[in-house]
């Protein structure tokens, strides 16, 4: 991987095309300085505007951010918290495309517990769902997470989350979950008590619809 022309254009699109996995095992190749240096011109275009606007550009930085982990954490930890306009949602959408290969990949497994921490923290506290940034979060805990890990956040959310539109994210989340488990009970009995507790009509109505299904 050619560090010095890692964003050009042309390099852009391959970063788009090519397997994230590869990716991966593209930049852990790389020693210590040269993966700092990336993540310096990382850190430099994700505060460009046109960068930020642009969706090949973004799901690029967001592809070598995750690939970067764990140097790239901070910034990770940094980029989740901005929520001041649309395109910072789309950024969180594209992260929450990619961030389940951090329990996948044997590179990246170290900082899975850590990730993890910042997705609940996320749903829990996001305080709109432009760009359907939590609900891509509730489905990359539902259909790729680790069902042990994915369950208890999912849960916590759909109990614990401050707006209604996180619990139901979470929920939809529960439903893609409860297909990979064979054993539904402790679950099914949360939803129960979120069906007749939750302060909102539609979060009550969800939870009774995903029993439905179950």
């Amino acid at each position: 991987m050619n560090t010095d022309r890692i964003l050009s254009a042309a390099n852009i699109r391959k970063l788009i095309s090519e397997d994230f996995e590869d990716i991966v095992s593209s930049l852990c190749r790389l020693n210590a300085a040269k993966r700092d240096r990336v993540l310096t011109s990382i850190v430099q275009r994700i505060a460009i505007r046109s960068w930020r606007r642009s969706r090949i550009r973004r799901s690029a930085l967001v592809r070598i951010i995750v690939g970067l982990l764990p140097e790239s954490y901070a910034l990770l930890d940094r980029l989740l918290h901005n929520q001041s306009d649309f395109h910072d949602y789309e950024i969180h959408f594209a992260f929450f495309c990619y961030l389940h290969w951090t329990a996948r990949h044997k590179a990246l497994r170290d900082c899975a517990t850590d990730v993890l921490k910042l997705v609940r923290l996320y749903m829990v506290n996001a305080r709109t769902d432009q760009a359907m940034a939590a609900w891509m979060a509730s489905d990359m805990l539902g259909d790729h997470w680790e069902t042990g890990p994915a369950t208890r956040v999912l849960l916590d959310v759909a109990q614990n989350a401050r707006r209604p539109f996180c619990r139901l994210a979470a929920l939809d989340g529960i439903e893609k979950l409860l297909k990979r488990l064979d054993s539904h009970g402790s679950i099914l009995v949360a939803l129960s008590e979120i069906g007749k507790t939750d302060k909102s009509r539609k979060v009550r109505e969800a939870a009774a619809a995903v029993i439905a299904k179950a």
